[in-house]
């Protein structure tokens, strides 16, 4: 995608990319969580595309967007604009990889987000580090009071889901679950 950015392909291409995947769980009961950067939201090219592709295959409910943290977020009001529009329509939204990056609470509470995915690096710890743990401590309290639910990323042993379960976590995710899998086999 960097060399697409360079010679101005992004936008085709992650137009395709959306439409593949909405095209995929239209007319099922699956639920498709499509990572977005800030960038792709504050574009009005892609988020008004968006917005038609889900009203052309009626799959809003269906759709959570995952907003990628690799750079900050320069117009925080329209990618609040576009997550305000799509919530409306019955998306939800998720922070990913909340711990790194440019996450912060603040920034929860701007973007409306209705679940937090606990970085995988701070997960992967929590049975080793207690301050790691105290980290997830913090998180999963303040979603809880705000009413976000929160993921836990990289669970790949029982001990760590039994952490995460401890700390009162919602979802988890990781090879403890599933390796990844072909697109063929999720929608058998």
């Amino acid at each position: 995608l960097n060399i697409a950015k360079k010679v101005k392909r992004y936008a085709d291409i992650e137009k395709v990319l959306i439409d593949k995947s909405f095209n995929e769980i239209a007319g099922t009961d699956k639920i498709i969580s499509l990572n977005l950067l800030a960038r792709d939201m504050s574009d009005s090219n892609i988020s008004n595309f968006v917005v038609e592709r889900l009203r052309h295959y009626d799959i809003a409910k269906q759709v959570v967007f995952e907003i990628l943290e690799d750079e900050s977020i320069e117009s925080l009001e329209r990618v609040a604009i576009f997550i305000d529009r799509v919530k409306r329509m019955g998306c939800k939204i998720a922070i990913d990889d909340f711990g790194t990056g440019y996450s912060n609470f603040e920034y929860l509470v701007k973007l409306q987000a209705d679940y937090i995915k606990i970085d995988g690096s701070i997960i992967k710890n929590i049975t080793k580090n207690e301050t790691h743990r105290a980290v997830v401590e913090a998180i999963v309290t303040f979603a809880k009071k705000v009413g976000m639910q929160t993921i836990a990323e990289f669970v790949s042993t029982m001990e760590i889901y039994k952490a995460c379960q401890e700390e009162q976590i919602d979802y988890f995710q990781g090879y403890l679950f599933s390796e990844p899998v072909a697109l063929n086999q999720l929608l058998l």
